[in-house]
This record gives structure tokens, sequence and C-alpha cells, in this order.
């Protein structure tokens, strides 16, 4: 897979510049929903800008959001009654919040990838621990494969994985 023989620093310039495009693409919205949301862009009622978001501050009508411009640069400061974060999941699971993935990781039997997406997974499915020893216990499919195989969110590539458990607890 083009993917796998990509060098880590080119991995990492995908990632970092190419990845955003490549979702948009790879993960189309159903016509009904694009319709829709063309309607209200076309109506004033949703606005899209491309950037990134700062600190959040509580204000007494909602939020106040600070958003620099791709385009230019410059900071816009919204006010808004809330804010819906349609970025996707969470790649970089040092940074994701759930119990059980913090104790993997603490006690390094799962190891995040050089390229901050995702952790490093053998073929098998089984998770590679910090000294890149396989796993006889615990198992991956779907996102948690993604640095791996980068597709590997929708359900053609999931069902690939179906012969491996999602996890397995040996005795």
């Amino acid at each position: 897979m083009l993917w796998q023989a990509l060098s880590v620093n080119d991995q990492r310039r995908f990632v970092r510049h190419v990845m955003p495009y490549w979702n948009v693409h790879r993960h189309r919205m159903a016509p009904e929903v694009a319709k829709e949301i063309a309607g209200e862009i076309s109506s004033g009622g949703l606005r899209m800008l491309a950037g990134r978001t700062g600190t959040f501050a509580q204000t007494d009508r909602g939020l106040r959001v600070p958003i620099r411009l791709r385009s230019d640069e410059r900071t816009l400061e919204l006010e808004v009654g809330r804010v819906i974060n349609c970025s996707g999941p969470a790649h970089d699971f040092r940074k994701v919040e759930n119990p059980l993935i913090g104790n993997l990781l603490a006690q390094g039997l799962m190891h995040p990838l050089q390229t901050g997406i995702g952790v490093d997974v053998a073929p098998s499915g089984a998770l590679r621990d910090s000294n890149g020893v396989d796993s006889s216990a615990v198992f991956a499919i779907g996102p948690v494969r993604y640095g791996t195989l980068i597709e590997t969110t929708a359900m053609p590539e999931i069902r690939a994985h179906r012969t491996y458990s999602l996890l397995r607890i040996s005795a």
C-alpha cells in the first residue's frame, strides 16, 4: 500500500498538508444533507470559515470564539450560541481522554506512531508495545488502525478486519 511505502517524514508531510483535503474528498456527505447546507449558506444562516480556533470564552450571550483565518491569518472574534466540532475523530491517541487508552499508553502496551496519528498496529491487528512487540492479547480494528493503514474508517475497510477481535483477553 502506498501509505506504508512512504517514509515517516513523507507521512508527516501528508498529515500536515494533505490530510484535511483528503478527508473532505474521501468522506463526502449525503446529497440531501449537502442540499440543506447549501440552502443555509445561500440564505445567510450558515457561514463557513477555514482556520484555527483559539481559546473559547463564556459570555452573557454564549461563547466568544477567536478564529485565525487560513486565507490571510487575520483573527476574527465571533459571538456564537453554540460550537459544533465537525473535525472528525481524534487520531492522536496521546490526547484522547479515555481510561483504557491512557492505561495502555502508561504501561507501554500501546505505542503512538511518530506521525502523531494512530498507534503502532501489526498487520494482524495486534497492538505493538513501546518495544515494537506484538500483543497476544489486545487487537484493534477500525479507526484505531488509522495511523498504520490510513484508510480504515469506512465500513469496506473495517469489514476486511473481521477476522480479528477488537479486544481479546488471554486467560
